[in-house]
């Protein structure tokens, strides 16, 4: 039951990313392209690295490969540190 709630709560964190990609876009055709429309992409970015990097977790953990771990844990450090800066 837990597995099917959390999935649940992943599909619903990629549906408001996708609302907030769009509405960002809009905003931006709109010409209102200020810091609403950036803090929504922001947000939105955020949401997409959670998801991908949670999906890329259970990929990892099901191959059970050193390698591939040390892969992810690079491309995490990455992604945090490029975000951080």
């Amino acid at each position: 039951m837990a597995n099917k709630d959390f999935r649940s709560l992943l599909n619903l964190l990629a549906f408001v990313a996708i609302g907030l990609v769009g509405v960002a876009l809009l905003l931006a055709n709109v010409g209102l392209s200020g810091d609403i429309s950036s803090a929504l992409t922001l947000v939105a970015n955020l949401l997409a690295y959670i998801i991908t990097a949670v999906a890329a977790f259970y990929f990892v953990r099901n191959k059970n490969n050193v390698w591939l771990w040390v892969v992810y844990a690079v491309a995490l450090v990455l992604i945090v540190i490029s975000y951080i800066i």
